[in-house]
């Protein structure tokens, strides 16, 4: 985690809220999340991959993502995937890397410098 905390500070942020992952967190309804993390942390924009799901059983998505956006007042911007020549790129696809032992193709994939 203090790496991630690391990465974004040296991309510009000032703050980031860590949340604990909990049984009763990980079972939010998809909308009631989206509506609580814009009330809460007046979110000015979401950005996501066009395959995130999040919520309850995975049920939000990037088009609910997109969809609610002028209701609820954020910007939406919807990332295609990052593609290693025909493979999409993926935390399974860096792990297994990683553990092949082909860390520079992974940090590629990551761009880390």
């Amino acid at each position: 985690m203090h790496e991630n905390l690391k990465k974004f500070e040296r991309l510009g942020a000032e703050w980031a809220l860590v949340q604990s992952f909990t049984p009763a967190y990980g079972a939010t309804d998809p909308v009631v999340f989206l509506k609580e993390l814009v009330r809460d942390m007046r979110v000015a924009a979401i950005v996501a991959g066009e395959n995130y799901t999040f919520g309850a059983k995975g049920r939000g998505d990037a088009a609910l993502i997109r969809d609610m956006a002028h209701m609820q007042g954020y910007l939406a911007e919807i990332v295609p995937p990052v593609m290693d020549g025909d493979v999409m790129c993926s935390s399974t696809l860096i792990r297994q890397l990683l553990a092949s032992g082909e860390t520079e193709h992974a940090q590629r994939l990551l761009h880390i410098e």
